[in-house]
């Protein structure tokens, strides 16, 4: 990669990190219409960085591309939020059932070692939570239950980006599957999809 490509990158991080506090602080809200020629304005930049960085935020669901136009602030409903909590529990369930008998204790037990109280992350797909589900999900060996999930887990950590993970859900769900007890890990995959 040369020195110039290198740069862009670094340009389109340092435009992506910036512009999705800016959403998730409020200072861009909802269904602002941005333009890559307005954004390469502000910082200093040419449209290259501008595009890959709004490229970027689209595929994490914080902007909805217009070609040839721009970019709007996506918005999540409450009645979004809920139409994806149902879809998630329809899914979670039957991966959670299919993990159970699928899934090697140590392929579980990697999954407890590997929760974290870290909240540092802001991009929807990286944060703790959507990392656990989708492992969980992976566990079961069903790749459209991933792929299904993946926008959907998407959509969920946006609403919940600045909120403190709390793993003692995620522990349960994963004690009750050490333990063969599917009817638990439901109840425990239930009270944490519910009560984000």
């Amino acid at each position: 990669m040369g020195p110039v490509i290198e740069m862009e990158k670094k340009l389109s991080i340092e435009i992506v990190e910036a512009v999705r506090t800016d959403i998730l602080e409020g200072r861009i809200p909802g269904n602002t219409f941005l333009t890559e020629s307005e954004l390469a304005a502000r910082f200093g930049v040419s449209k290259g960085p501008v595009k890959e960085a709004m490229h970027i935020l689209v595929q994490e669901g914080y902007l909805v591309g217009y070609p040839r136009k721009g970019y709007m602030v996506e918005t999540v409903s409450v009645e979004d939020l809920r139409q994806v909590t149902q879809l998630r529990l329809c899914i979670e369930k039957m991966c959670v059932s299919q993990a159970i008998h699928k899934a090697r204790q140590e392929e579980l037990q990697a999954l407890m070692d590997n929760l974290s109280e870290d909240c540092m992350e802001k991009s929807p797909y990286n944060t703790n939570n959507t990392q656990f589900h989708l492992k969980l999900a992976e566990l079961a060996g069903n790749k459209y239950a991933v792929s299904s999930l993946y926008k959907l887990l998407g959509i969920t950590a946006r609403c919940y980006i600045n909120t403190p993970p709390d793993n003692q859900m995620h522990r349960a769900i994963v004690e009750a599957m050490l333990k063969q007890d599917e009817a638990a890990a439901l109840r425990a995959l239930e009270e944490d999809i519910l009560h984000k």
